[in-house]
């Protein structure tokens, strides 16, 4: 908890900027998952957006820019959108979706505009994971409240799980994968943020929520993701035995929650309906 609010020794090395920019983004991270307060991520993105260009000077982040060339490519993806609901037939409603996909253009022009240090990057990637994991304990402690008042376990899975954040969830479940190969980007970077500790509440928050929300896509992805890394580790980097204890660890953990949790292998089974 110290180095997520800075007040561990290694943040003495940020500037004023640097500060500022991290606890805007920290304020975003947590305002996703704020329950019933949805404009509020939107204007912790604008302020984002304002103050990115307080950060740096429009040179440099012209200079940035053009050497970022998938900045462009989601700021090209962004004009295409407003394209199709200018020629839509229903234009009105199509402007009103160009509005919700308006993030598009904010963060190329805000976030890939900038350039910060690896520490800080770090800090950030930190603030994300502890972000995420709050929002999944917090949708587990709800869920099983409820499933106790109301004697119905269908409030563990799917939309209920991640009703109280006024998200899908497909979106949680895709954000809690970013927030996991986050948290294993720091471990393998062995950054100095992580506490020896840390996987614990990490790995038995996120895991659970993830598979309760039932993904599909979201699950294969994770868990692909991983299994290739294992493979990776034992045929490229030659790590055979932490590549094993991966691919051991991956199984165990998804067969673990599939007894634990079986419903969710009907998401799986729905694929085969016609």
């Amino acid at each position: 908890m110290r180095s997520l609010f800075l007040f561990d020794t290694a943040a003495a090395t940020f500037d004023k900027k640097e500060k500022k920019l991290y606890f805007l983004l920290l304020f975003f991270f947590f305002s996703l998952y704020m329950p019933g307060i949805t404009w509020l991520y939107n204007l912790a993105m604008w302020l984002i957006f304002v103050y990115s260009f307080f950060f740096n000077t429009i040179k440099e982040k012209w200079s940035l820019l053009k050497r970022r060339k998938e900045g462009f490519l989601i700021i090209l993806f962004f004009l295409f959108n407003c394209l199709s609901a200018l020629l839509s037939a229903n234009s009105k409603e199509g402007i009103s979706w160009v509005g919700i996909r308006i993030s598009l253009l904010v963060f190329p022009l805000a976030i890939g505009s900038i350039c910060i240090s690896r520490s800080l990057k770090e800090r950030i990637l930190l603030g994300f994971v502890a972000a995420t994991t709050f929002a999944g304990a917090g949708c587990l402690i709800y869920a099983i409240i409820s499933v106790a008042v109301q004697h119905d376990f269908s409030l563990l899975y799917n939309d209920n799980l991640s009703g109280p954040i006024n998200l899908q969830s497909i979106y949680f479940a895709m954000l809690i994968n970013i927030a996991l190969l986050s948290f294993g980007y720091l471990q393998i970077q062995k950054s100095v943020l992580i506490h020896k500790y840390a996987w614990i509440p990490v790995l038995l928050i996120l895991l659970p929520v993830h598979f309760l929300l039932a993904s599909r896509i979201a699950i294969i992805i994770l868990y692909g993701l991983v299994l290739f890394f294992a493979i990776y580790m034992v045929f490229v980097q030659k790590k055979k035995k932490q590549g094993l204890l991966l691919c051991i660890g991956l199984v165990s953990a998804g067969l673990l929650l599939f007894f634990i949790f079986p419903k969710t292998l009907n998401r799986f089974k729905e694929i085969g309906y016609i």
